[in-house]
């Protein structure tokens, strides 16, 4: 087995960074599952969120993949899957039902909006503005949803389903820990 150590310095602490195959990539050539974790003055576990992230980046580039036929990326999907359910809201209303904040949600539609595939607009109070799927933003819409659920099916058959399981109770004990310490 082939350990990859490099010692380097940062902002004072000594860092040994490690790279090491995962057993289960000798049992599957060609992949390159390799986990990188730094040691620091004596740490060396790896970090439970950056395995958390790496996961999320490779489930995400996975339905990229499929949704990239439909013209959109996951988390366009996601929002307009939202939008579509909420109806008409404002961006805070789709901001905490995505549960991301404000300023990060505008940057993910402006694409869309000017895709014309969501429409701003204004209600009854003329400060708030309203956002609401397109006409061409739910076909687009309908396509996507063919190309998630393809996604979907390719995942939950990789991970079957007791995995799957694991997955979303994980999902709820990060959500119920970060909203104990927020």
């Amino acid at each position: 087995m082939l350990f990859l150590v490099d010692d380097v310095r940062h902002d004072g602490f000594l860092v040994r960074v490690s790279s090491y195959p995962v057993a289960s990539a000798a049992k599957r050539p060609g992949r390159s599952d390799i986990f990188a974790y730094a040691t620091i003055s004596g740490v060396s576990e790896p970090c439970i969120c950056v395995a958390l992230r790496r996961l999320a980046r490779k489930a995400t580039a996975l339905y990229d993949a499929e949704l990239r036929a439909a013209g959109v990326t996951l988390t366009q999907y996601s929002a307009m899957i939202r939008l579509a359910r909420l109806g008409t809201c404002t961006l805070s209303e789709l901001a905490t039902e995505a549960g991301l904040d404000v300023a990060t949600l505008s940057r993910k539609v402006a694409p869309l909006i000017a895709s014309d595939w969501i429409s701003v607009g204004t209600a009854g109070d003329r400060r708030a503005k309203r956002y609401a799927l397109t006409a061409e933003g739910k076909r687009v819409l309908r396509r996507a949803q063919a190309a998630w659920r393809r996604a979907q099916a390719n995942a939950k058959r990789v991970l079957r389903p007791e995995r799957v399981a694991e997955i979303l109770r994980l999902s709820d004990a990060f959500g119920e820990l970060a909203a104990a310490h927020a």
